[in-house]
């Protein structure tokens, strides 16, 4: 069971369960997304005998993580084989949505056989789906999560009071009789 607060070394398990077979991955649409690995190199260790205080810190991008289809985790991270819904489905959370992420790539799959004791995996993934899509209780989730998004895109403010406590009256169904003049 993954969500897309799912990261880094969680994704990788996930991924290499998915790649074998040997799991059903259940959760949002996808994890997080991150394939990187970052190492933070402290700048007054290695410039030594400064005189200009705290020089602070690097973060350098080092590694990168392939699947061993071949494929990256980076960008799109791992998609659930059966998607639930959340209340976070339309929010942007995740690498993607970063500041000038690293692109997604592949290299040349490993050889590798998925696990070939699988129990039903098709069946499984075509019941749940149709599980889910009759499920009242998932609409709902859909609902709230698209709520949730409305939330995330209202970030206009004014700075006029006047025109700020009119929103808010709005909001809250307050309709004055008069002016508050």
């Amino acid at each position: 069971m993954v969500n897309e607060f799912s990261a880094s070394a969680s994704e990788i398990l996930a991924a290499a369960l998915q790649d074998y077979k040997r799991a059903i991955v259940i959760g949002s649409k996808q994890t997080f997304g991150k394939g990187t690995v970052q190492n933070v190199i402290d700048l007054n260790r290695i410039i030594s005998g400064s005189t200009h205080g705290d020089l602070g810190a690097v973060k350098l991008t080092t590694d990168k993580f392939y699947r061993i289809n071949g494929g990256s985790t980076q960008l799109e991270g791992v998609k659930s084989d059966i998607v639930i819904l959340d209340r976070y489905a339309y929010v942007d959370l995740g690498e993607k949505d970063q500041e000038n992420p690293l692109t997604w790539d592949q290299i040349k799959p490993a050889k590798y056989k998925p696990w070939p004791n699988q129990f039903n995996y098709d069946y499984a993934l075509s019941e749940s789906s149709q599980r889910l899509a009759s499920n009242s209780f998932i609409k709902l989730v859909d609902e709230q999560a698209k709520w949730v998004q409305l939330q995330q895109d209202d970030y206009d403010y004014t700075l006029n009071y006047e025109v700020y406590l009119k929103l808010v009256l709005n909001r809250l169904n307050i309709h004055p009789v008069q002016d508050f003049k």
